[in-house]
């Protein structure tokens, strides 16, 4: 196909474009030579423009060889760049030719109109230049025609410009068969490499196909196999409405037939006679979904088979193909699995911990029943990541961590996480998971169990409690009994050092030494009994001295007791008694410590200037004693009264260790109070807004008291039980700090 006028001319443009670059830099050259030519050889009035106009000429063509160079030009700028470079040479000449004056002068021209017939390939192009050449020309020379030396460089020009013409034409035929051979060249050798690159296709497909087919080859030869194997291991029967046409041998042997005998026989007699009847609807409908009957034996025994039927072209007719298969074996797996599965729930179900199954993966896909119901969760909630919301947010991250660690490394963990029961309220589990794996040691499934250990946590933490309580006890006990010691000592010290004379002479310093060792000595026995009456009621051998007591009057002498005790200290003690007589079936003595005890206490803890009331009234019903002591003491927070009657509790806030004391006055008050069978109970408002304790004791009619015998002694035992002892004496009762 012979290239168009637009390519040839576009490759024409193209080699122009090529060549001005070149043109352009030996222009640029040229007029450089000119511009120092000028300045040596031309007059100074001529050599001054002329100098100017080269240099001016020599840059712009040195210009327009930089951009030739730097940037990529269509083909279509060729021809008005040639133009443009023709223009600013014909300018030069023109001017040297206006300034000279000299047909000489006309070379230059003629030069000029020659190297545009050489470099242009377009006949528009060349005769622009040629025709402003010679309208320059003429211009210059109009005035001087009739000189021969002007008419003859004239037809010289003309015969220039003609000359011009006829290199133009040549150049560009020549130029254009070139180009056509080119393009026809560059198509030929296109076509040829589409050619080829369509037969290297066509091979890779010829290669593909191939080995396409030997992979069809194999798949059909694997079919073969396979349905080979399939009609040994499935009953075939071909028939027509029941009745069998055709059949394979394993169906014969399935059966316990003989294969000629199963020719002709009807179909409905290999299967039992309640599986007929929906058999024979299938055959009917021509249904070709899979479905499952009992089998027939010859020797009467049934079995479970599986059936499918499809409609086939048999020997120029249509029939139906039914493919039968035993599924004992899969039916007896399918049972045992069944079985597994119930034994595994129920067992799940029972156990009193959660059971729980994950996936490989992390995702729940089982819970037993002990987890719903403690949760309050549902299947829907639970399964997948949908547990994580009965998790504490303070363990969600570690055990996320945890879990990941392990199912990573492939190993069984264990933990300890809060999760969050029906009621909203928090429980301590132990948790333990380990993986399932396949025959190949592959992980399918991990397996988890988790034990409620809230109670052992509580223990624990009551256990921790205890140990504090009591490394603060033995401090305290330090602390309580090294004081007096210390003061027991310093008076010893003083009536050893003194001597008996002075001690008999009425010394004053001795007596209140002596004042001193008895003060001491007396509060370390309170301390010391305090200890012995708290072991006593932890073990149950404290004796209680039990006799009708008249509870106001005892409250009565026991505040009178201690007044000056409280009010030593500033306090003010007021008392509001019942007119009413109340009775108490109890020890008075350890009535007494009781009021005593929680009387001290209030005391204690109230700064001088305070106030504690004692009152004792009737309780409501009639059946109780109530005794209320309030003070306006330091108050307590509601951390401390949930273990205020816990032995050695003390506030760390309230300043108690500064105040005395073991912290073990209260908890014999609620030891004692619980053995007469009453309650004791505390309260207050906060810190500074001081602190009331009520006591409750069971009363006893008027009647009865008159007719009580004196109580025997009783033990009172670890568990709240009672054993009677006779003939043991009371207890001394003892004041508390």
């Amino acid at each position: 196909m012979e290239p168009s006028k637009s390519e040839l001319r576009a490759a024409l443009n193209a080699v122009v474009l090529e060549t001005l670059p070149i043109v352009a830099s030996g222009l640029a050259v040229l007029f450089a030579i000119f511009a120092v030519g000028h300045v040596l050889l031309l007059p100074a009035p001529i050599a001054m423009p002329m100098t100017a106009v080269a240099s001016v000429t020599a840059v712009a063509f040195l210009a327009l060889w930089y951009v030739l160079r730097s940037f990529a030009l269509r083909p279509g700028w060729a021809h008005p760049l040639a133009v443009l470079m023709a223009g600013l040479v014909l300018a030069n000449s023109l001017l040297h030719f206006y300034l000279v004056a000299r047909p000489q002068e006309t070379t230059n021209l003629m030069l000029l109109i020659l190297g545009a017939g050489f470099v242009a390939l377009s006949f528009r192009w060349l005769a622009l230049v040629s025709a402003a050449t010679l309208a320059g020309w003429a211009a210059v020379a109009a005035t001087s025609l009739r000189s021969p030396s002007w008419r003859h460089f004239g037809f010289a020009l003309l015969a220039s410009t003609v000359l011009s013409l006829v290199v133009h034409a040549a150049r560009v035929r020549t130029l254009r068969r070139l180009q056509r051979l080119r393009l026809l060249d560059e198509r030929r050798g296109a076509q040829l490499r589409a050619a080829l690159r369509a037969s290297e296709e066509a091979r890779q497909k010829l290669e593909v196909s191939t080995r396409e087919m030997e992979l069809m080859v194999r798949a059909v030869q694997q079919s073969e196999e396979r349905f080979r194997r399939f009609t040994d291991l499935e009953g075939i029967a071909i028939h027509e409405h029941g009745r069998i046409l055709d059949a394979n041998p394993a169906l014969a042997r399935m059966f316990g037939y003989e294969l000629l005998q199963i020719v002709g026989m009807n179909l409905l007699q290999f299967f039992t006679p309640e599986s007929r009847a929906p058999l024979m609807e299938k055959i009917d409908t021509a249904c070709d979904e899979p479905y499952e009957a009992m089998g027939l034996r010859t020797d009467g025994t049934s079995f479970a088979v599986d059936c499918a039927s499809k409609t086939v072209p048999y020997q120029g007719r249509t029939a139906r193909v039914i493919a039968l298969r035993d599924i004992r074996e899969r039916k007896q797996a399918e049972q045992a699995l069944r079985r597994s599965e119930t034994l595994y729930r129920t067992l799940a179900d029972s156990v009193p911990g959660l059971v729980f199954t994950h996936t490989p993966e992390g995702g729940c896909d089982y819970c037993n029943r002990r987890w719903y119901e403690f949760t309050g969760l549902s299947e829907a909630q639970t399964l997948g990541f949908g547990w994580l919301t009965a998790l504490h947010l303070e363990d969600r991250r570690r055990l996320t961590d945890h879990v990941i660690h392990s199912f990573r490394r492939g190993e069984a963990y264990e933990y300890e996480i809060r999760l969050r029961g029906r009621d909203g309220a928090y429980r301590w589990f132990f948790g333990r998971s380990s993986p399932v794996r396949d025959a190949r040691g592959e992980i399918i499934k991990w397996v988890g169990t988790c034990m409620d250990i809230n109670d052992r946590k509580r223990m624990e933490h009551a256990l921790q409690e205890a140990d504090r309580r009591k490394d603060e006890f033995l401090a305290i006990l330090g602390h309580e009994l090294r004081n007096p010691l210390a003061s027991i000592r310093n008076a010893q010290h003083y009536l050893r050092t003194a001597g008996a004379g002075v001690a008999g002479n009425g010394d004053g310093r001795a007596e209140e030494a002596r004042n001193i060792i008895d003060r001491q000595t007396a509060h370390m026995t309170r301390l010391v009994d305090d200890l012995l009456d708290l072991s006593r009621i932890s073990s149950g051998k404290i004796a209680l001295r039990r006799a009708p007591v008249a509870l106001v009057e005892l409250a009565r002498k026991t505040v009178e007791d201690h007044r000056s005790i409280l009010e030593g200290r500033g306090v003010t003690v007021m008392t509001r008694f019942t007119t009413a007589r109340l009775y108490v079936i109890g020890d008075a003595t350890r009535l007494s410590q009781v009021i005593g005890n929680v009387l001290l206490n209030a005391g204690k803890f109230t700064d001088p200037g305070g106030a504690v009331s004692v009152t004792v009234q009737r309780g409501a019903g009639s059946k109780t004693a109530v005794i209320d002591i309030r003070d306006t003491g330091i108050g307590m927070e509601p951390e401390l009264l949930g273990r205020l009657f816990d032995p050695f509790a003390q506030g760390e806030h309230t300043g108690a260790r500064s105040r005395g004391g073991l912290g073990l006055g209260l908890a014999l008050t609620k030891r004692l109070v619980e053995a007469h069978g009453g309650q004791v109970s505390a309260a207050s408002k906060g810190l500074g807004r001081g602190s009331e304790f009520t006591i409750r004791l069971p009363l006893e009619s008027s009647d009865h008291v008159e007719t009580a015998r004196e109580a025997t002694v009783s033990w009172l035992a670890p568990d709240g039980g009672q054993t009677r002892l006779s003939g043991s004496t009371p207890s001394r009762g003892l004041l508390t700090e």
